[in-house]
C-alpha cells in the first residue's frame, strides 16, 4: 500500500514541476494560480485543492501517481478513442457494458490494495451508470455501493457529515488530502473523480497483464459494439432518433 504522509504527496508534486522543467512561477501559470499560492502549496502552507489537481490532470498529470505513489494507468487510449467515435449517448451504453463487462470477467485479487479500489470504483459506476445519474455523484455510490453511512463517510474524512453531504452532491469537492483518505481505506484511485471513463486506463493496464483474458475481453468489447451500431440503426430505422 502506498504511504499516506501529504508530505510525500508534495514531494512528488515537486519532482513533477521539475520534470516538466517549470519554475514555481512557470506552474503557477499553467494552473492559473498566483506563483505565492503555488510555493504555499507545495510547502504545505495550503491544500493541494481539486481545482489545482484537475488543472494538473488536464496536462496528462498522472493524479493517482501524485497523491498514492502508485503508476498503474496505462498511455494506451484505445477504449477512450474507440468511445469518441460515438455520439454521447451510445458511449455511454457502450461504456456502461464495457466496464459491468470487465467488472464481472476480471479475476479479482482483493489483497491487492490498488485491485481492491478499482473494484470498488468499478462497482459504484457500474450501478450510477444503470440508474443514470449525474457524474458528480461519483462519492454518494461509492458510499451506498460500499454499505457505509454517511456518518462513516464523514468520520472517515474527518469532515461534518453537512459539508459530506455536499461532497457527495458535487456541492464540495475532495482535495488531495481527503483523496488521499479513501484510496488508503481502498475505496477508491484519486482519479476517479476526474476520469470521465473512470477506470478504463486501469482495466487496460490489467489486460496488458494477462493476454487470455486480453483477448477475451476484446472480443467483448468488439460484440458489444456490433450491438450498439445495431440498436442505433434500428432506432433510425423507427425514425426515433
Amino acid at each position: 500500500m502506498s504511504d499516506i504522509s501529504i508530505d510525500n504527496v508534495l514531494v512528488r508534486l515537486k519532482e513533477y514541476r521539475k520534470a516538466e522543467h517549470l519554475s514555481q512561477s512557470g506552474i503557477a501559470v499553467r494552473l492559473g494560480v498566483g506563483q505565492t499560492y503555488y510555493s504555499q502549496i507545495e510547502s504545505g502552507s495550503v491544500s493541494l485543492s481539486y481545482k489545482v489537481l484537475n488543472k494538473l490532470y488536464s496536462y496528462d498529470c498522472d493524479i493517482d501517481y501524485i497523491i498514492t505513489g502508485i503508476c498503474n494507468r496505462s498511455k494506451d487510449d484505445l477504449f477512450i478513442n474507440i468511445l469518441k467515435a460515438y455520439d454521447k449517448n451510445a458511449a455511454m451504453k457502450l461504456y456502461k457494458m464495457m466496464i459491468a463487462g470487465f467488472y464481472q470477467m476480471w479475476s479479482w485479487n482483493m489483497e491487492d490494495h490498488w485491485e481492491k479500489c478499482l473494484y470498488s470504483e468499478l462497482k459504484a459506476m457500474n450501478v450510477l451508470s444503470m440508474n443514470d445519474a449525474s457524474f458528480d455523484d461519483r462519492l454518494y455510490y461509492i458510499r451506498i455501493t460500499n454499505g457505509i453511512s454517511q456518518q462513516k463517510l464523514a468520520n472517515i474524512l474527518g469532515i461534518g457529515r453537512t459539508k459530506c453531504g455536499k461532497c457527495e452532491r458535487g456541492q464540495k469537492k475532495l482535495d488531495a488530502e481527503l483523496m488521499m483518505l479513501l484510496h488508503h481505506k481502498g475505496y477508491c484511485l484519486p482519479s476517479f473523480f476526474f476520469e470521465e471513463y473512470v477506470g478504463l486506463r486501469e482495466i487496460t493496464y490489467l489486460l496488458e497483464r494477462d493476454k487470455e483474458k486480453k483477448d477475451r475481453y476484446y472480443r467483448y468489447v468488439k460484440s458489444v459494439r456490433s450491438n450498439i451500431v445495431n440498436y442505433k440503426s434500428e432506432l433510425q430505422k423507427r425514425g426515433v432518433i
